[in-house]
């Protein structure tokens, strides 16, 4: 759907993305020292390989020749897979902030 010329797709790296990025965010923003560093290189990490696939760049960490007809990085279901654990990450920690300070009052009330 997302790319027409695509026969086949196989492997679990997009659905993998999610929780990379939603620890890399949980990290980032929940924790201190040197967890929170770790939480940014996770997510500068995950953004560089999405932004290094997009470009057409092949991904550090393996070598694939799509002219051969070879593996081909489908770099859209990484995108998708860290949109997901953003999106989820968000949700949690918006919860988990109502949670430990409860409904924020309006001003002026």
């Amino acid at each position: 759907m997302l790319d027409p010329d695509l026969a086949r797709y196989g492997g679990l790296s997009g659905l993998a993305m999610a929780p990379v990025v939603w620890l890399g965010l949980h990290w980032a923003i929940r924790e201190r020292g040197i967890l929170r560093a770790v939480g940014g290189l996770v997510l500068a990490g995950a953004g560089s390989k999405i932004v290094n696939e997009w470009g057409g760049l092949n991904p550090g960490f393996a070598e694939f020749n799509p002219v051969e007809g070879n593996v081909r990085v489908a770099s859209w279901a990484h995108v998708a897979g860290a949109l997901g654990g953003a999106f989820f990450a968000t949700v949690h920690l918006v919860r988990r902030h109502k949670r430990i300070f409860g409904p924020t009052q309006p001003h002026g009330e």
